[in-house]
């Protein structure tokens, strides 16, 4: 038992434990990537649920707020709440990934379980057992993946002076539109990048990024991190002070999101 769990924490290490509980505190979905080594580990993971809802229950009714976020010792809490659904999706993740990725995470989590079960109070109230939505063990890599991706690049683009962006995988798959640009010539850009990096390496040196002048109206930015890349279209007539800071906030993302892929993966 201890060898399993120390694998898992080697593959999943970002990440520890979800629950989705309703809205009376009753936990409906359960996900642990990290074994606590407890005897009856699902009934403590129960009861946490219980124990965060009466946190948020309470600082609701003392400061008409409720947390989003909060950080332990060594572990960090994302909370997503579903107002119509009347659910709540609780994240335990390494404070390291951040406030963000972890909201992220739980964001799209959410919104994949009322996409599957219902966006309704009446589905997930009373006494609902847990086996009931076990189906969603096979929607969540998806949901942590993909939804993830596609929510980085969507709120990436909506910045003021991105006009598209495209994400490379690790897998070499596209993600993302760039007007009046075909992925084939992404794809030829970003080969010739990793191909002059490979270059300098010996030399102790090495490229994050380089940028294209394509046009008087755009300019391209290619970001490299590892086997992947993030492609960005931005206007010339916008300064870049305005975009660039979003641009790198989803490199950092992204690197977390390919990190944890890999490792769902392996």
């Amino acid at each position: 038992f201890y060898w399993r769990a120390v694998i898992l924490w080697l593959l999943v290490r970002m990440l520890r434990s979800l629950l989705i509980i309703n809205h009376a505190g009753l936990v409906i979905f359960i996900r642990s990537w990290i074994p606590l080594g407890l005897i009856d580990e699902e009934k403590e993971l129960i009861r946490m649920g219980s124990v965060f809802h009466a946190l948020q229950d309470q600082s609701k009714q003392s400061t008409r707020c409720t947390p989003t976020y909060i950080e332990f010792t060594t572990v960090a809490s994302s909370f997503v709440f579903n107002a119509n659904a009347g659910i709540m999706c609780i994240l335990l993740h390494d404070i390291e990934d951040g406030s963000d990725f972890g909201s992220l995470l739980a964001e799209e989590i959410l919104k994949a379980f009322t996409d599957k079960f219902g966006s309704r109070k009446e589905a997930f109230a009373g006494a609902v057992h847990m086996d009931s939505f076990q189906e969603f063990h096979q929607i969540l890599p998806e949901a942590m993946t993909r939804n993830v991706e596609r929510k980085i690049l969507y709120r990436l683009q909506s910045t003021r002076g991105i006009k598209g962006c495209m994400f490379k995988t690790r897998s070499g798959g596209m993600a993302g539109a760039i007007s009046g640009v075909d992925e084939f010539s992404i794809g030829a850009n970003i080969a010739d990048l990793e191909a002059a990096s490979d270059l300098l390496v010996p030399r102790s040196d090495g490229i994050d990024w380089i940028s294209l002048t394509i046009s008087k109206d755009y300019i391209i930015y290619i970001h490299r991190f590892g086997e992947c890349s993030l492609v960005s279209q931005c206007r010339n007539n916008v300064s870049k002070q305005k975009y660039i800071h979003a641009i790198e906030n989803a490199v950092s993302l992204l690197i977390k999101l390919s990190e944890l892929e890999w490792k769902l993966q392996g």
